[in-house]
């Protein structure tokens, strides 16, 4: 058994012939024949990791990464912990990768260029000029197969034959001036030919939220800015992977959502500092928000899946109980030591389960969220506010008693303007133990 407890090691598996492979920060495997972890770290030092695409269409599962270097090495794995196989090396170095159609888009910052290759084989394949290809924006695909959007400087750019041939969609916009260029691009997860395009005009001095969409491939655009602040350009506009109607936009000076597909934007997370905002993910899994700012750190709003089932059939409530996410008993033995000193900064844990509930006025009387065992037992039970609009309660997996429960499966029940709601609740164990 190889053990893979050295310094900056997270894993070391046996390749099929026989050699070491590790995972050093988390990243990317990096293998070599004789096994080395110092030969494996220095590589992994020299060539940062620099772009990822995922192209789900071409049979799913695949990792590309490039690492920088003189140029620039290209390499395809099957699975996230599989081998990688490297498919050659491009010169002058990548800055982007992106897939769709059948083939890997490569996009270069020092060169202003567009090179695409085969995922299989790494050959080259021919594409017309790019008249308008930067350094500014990013590229992203409509639709697998039908249309492709480059953002780049002086607007966005559209291929409906892979790359052969392209159109600077953005003057159907506005005739922006040269210096304006397309900073976010976000394709529909729900509606081939959709997509939101934020421009950037602050080169010119134009500091306003120009934010826009198209649901044709960019033949038509419809502007949707209407409820953020004339100031402040957009740097990141990002659609949730469940609710096609919520929205999130990091600008210049704040956070913003939308809960009708852009069609009104309002202040989002308060307590933010009025900074940039970078960039914004909703976990896959978790489905916690994470937001990146320019220089004030991380941020991140904890399950954020009532946003994600929120519909206008819920808002036409009385009182509506959101489906909780499941819940982990954490192993909590404080005898076990997990290394670090007092020095060492820790963000706050996450609530262990949170129950969200919506109110349409506020409630007459007191309201109450209750936890219910398999047999009917009520375990603990909370005082809810009482307003109109969203709230959210923690709970520490403890009842009533102050003793940690069981996991298993519980109900939630809301109590509010005299009638109950229920949803289940599943309580998992510590995958750690």
């Amino acid at each position: 058994m190889l053990a893979a407890d050295e310094p900056g090691v997270r894993d070391a598996q046996l390749t099929p012939d026989g050699r070491r492979r590790f995972i050093l920060r988390g990243t990317r495997w990096v293998d070599h024949p004789d096994g080395s972890l110092e030969r494996a770290r220095q590589v992994f030092e020299q060539e940062e990791v620099k772009g990822m695409a995922l192209p789900e269409h071409l049979g799913g599962g695949f990792l590309f990464s490039a690492a920088s270097g003189p140029g620039t090495d290209l390499w395809r794995s099957l699975t996230w912990t599989g081998e990688l196989r490297p498919l050659g090396r491009v010169e002058p170095p990548v800055s982007q990768i992106s897939a769709g159609f059948d083939r890997l888009y490569l996009a270069s910052a020092t060169s202003y260029t567009l090179r695409a290759i085969d995922p299989e084989t790494g050959q080259a394949l021919d594409l017309a000029p790019l008249p308008l290809a930067s350094s500014y924006g990013e590229m992203v695909f409509l639709d697998a197969w039908t249309g492709v959007v480059l953002a780049g400087v002086r607007g966005a750019l559209a291929s409906f034959d892979a790359g052969e041939t392209w159109t600077n969609v953005a003057d159907r916009v506005a005739k922006f001036p040269a210096n304006y260029y397309a900073e976010s691009v976000e394709p529909s997860h729900f509606a081939a030919g959709t997509a939101y395009v934020a421009f950037d005009g602050h080169h010119s001095g134009d500091y306003a939220p120009r934010l826009f969409r198209t649901n044709d491939y960019g033949q038509t655009w419809t502007p949707i800015a209407d409820g953020l602040p004339p100031r402040g350009h957009v740097n990141v506009v990002r659609e949730d992977r469940f609710n096609a109607n919520l929205l999130f936009a990091g600008t210049e000076f704040g956070f913003y959502i939308s809960l009708n597909a852009g069609t009104s934007w309002r202040p989002f997370m308060g307590g933010l500092p009025a900074t940039k905002m970078d960039d914004v993910i909703v976990h896959p899994r978790d489905q916690d928000l994470v937001l990146a700012t320019h220089g004030r750190s991380f941020y991140v709003l904890d399950d954020i899946s009532p946003l994600q089932q929120l519909t206008d059939a819920v808002l036409a409530q009385s009182e509506h109980l959101f489906r909780p996410r499941p819940a982990i008993a954490w192993d909590e033995d404080k005898r076990t030591w997990h290394g670090g000193d007092d020095a060492l900064f820790r963000a706050k844990n996450p609530p262990d389960a949170i129950v969200s509930y919506y109110l349409k006025s506020p409630a007459a009387a007191t309201v109450t969220v209750a936890i219910v065992d398999a047999e009917g037992k009520t375990v603990k039970e909370i005082d809810g506010a009482r307003g109109a609009g969203i709230h959210r309660v923690a709970w520490d997996l403890r009842g009533n008693d102050k003793q940690r429960i069981a996991p298993g499966s519980y109900t939630v029940k809301l109590t509010a303007n005299g009638r109950t709601t229920t949803a289940p609740l599943a309580v998992l164990i510590d995958p750690n133990q």
